[in-house]
């Protein structure tokens, strides 16, 4: 079966959509011709996360302790294939998740291993690996690309100024809870940060967790992720909701019509037209905001 644990959606001429899924494989549709494109089989153990570097160019990263990098090679009919173009073996743990640096040149993995490592997309190269002291569960970029947000198994995050590879300041989530998910708003100022209980709203520029949103009476939560204007932002659990960053985090929108194992992944289109949803019964649901009523 095919698990949707993470998405990596890039719009480059058409859009261009993979999946991870616990059965080892990456599996890569195009949007707008509503087909799949290829199934990428080598990783050995569960997928965690993928980035796109530019259309012909895909990171991903695995329970095999692995980062790989898949190149397309175009063919005179438009088609073409995906190969393994080169395989990251410096981790000695799990690899739980990556962050694509703005500039789609570099991305960054962290690990069980509790390092992350920096790598250059064109290469293939590790170019620097720190080593911290608890293992790392996920990360994420800020827009910018100055600054790179780090979280551990212990709840708390690390903000790296990335000219330096240093740690600057950090904060703590509720609970010491592992750091599931970030998502930085489109000017960078806010970050929400995701354990299982809450979804936590940081203001950046005083370090100050200024609002907490508890969706689920119980521990459910899996994923937050703002739209592109950051007017909206997903929660992902149980079920799906979105909320109104302008209207005082008002909750606009529950879908509830979703499988029992909830929500694994969530990815909003431009102008959050629409929402893409994968779902813990292995299928990809793609819901829009007129048709939903997910605009007042």
């Amino acid at each position: 079966f095919h698990a949707m644990l993470y998405w990596s959606w890039l719009l480059v001429q058409s859009h261009l959509l993979a999946t991870c899924g616990a059965d080892t494989t990456v599996q890569l549709f195009d949007l707008a011709q509503q087909r799949q494109l290829a199934a990428l089989s080598g990783h050995s153990k569960r997928v965690t996360a993928a980035a796109w570097g530019d259309a012909n160019l895909l990171v991903t990263a695995s329970n095999d302790k692995t980062v790989r990098f898949w190149h397309h090679t175009p063919d005179g009919e438009g088609a073409g294939s995906w190969s393994c173009a080169a395989v990251g073996a410096d981790h000695a743990g799990e690899v739980r998740g990556l962050a694509l640096h703005p500039s789609r040149k570099y991305t960054v993995s962290v690990s069980e291993d509790a390092s992350w490592a920096w790598w250059d997309l064109a290469t293939a190269a590790c170019l620097k690996q720190v080593a911290g002291s608890v293992p790392y569960t996920s990360t994420g970029f800020h827009p910018d690309g100055l600054l790179l947000v780090t979280g551990s198994s212990d709840g708390k995050a690390q903000i790296w100024e990335m000219r330096q590879q240093k740690a600057v300041t950090g904060f703590e989530a509720s609970g010491g809870q592992p750091l599931l998910n970030f998502s930085f708003s489109e000017n960078g100022y806010h970050v929400a940060s995701v354990v299982a209980d809450t979804v936590s709203l940081w203001d950046l520029r005083k370090m100050k967790c200024f609002r907490e949103l508890r969706p689920y009476d119980e521990p459910a939560c899996r994923v937050a992720v703002y739209d592109y204007s950051s007017q909206y932002l997903a929660v992902g659990g149980s079920d799906l909701r979105v909320y109104a960053t302008k209207q005082d985090w008002k909750e606009v929108k529950v879908f509830q019509d979703l499988p029992k194992k909830g929500v694994m992944s969530v990815a909003w289109s431009p102008l959050a037209s629409s929402i893409l949803v994968g779902g813990g019964d292995h299928n990809l649901r793609v819901f829009t905001s007129a048709a939903d009523g997910m605009q007042d």
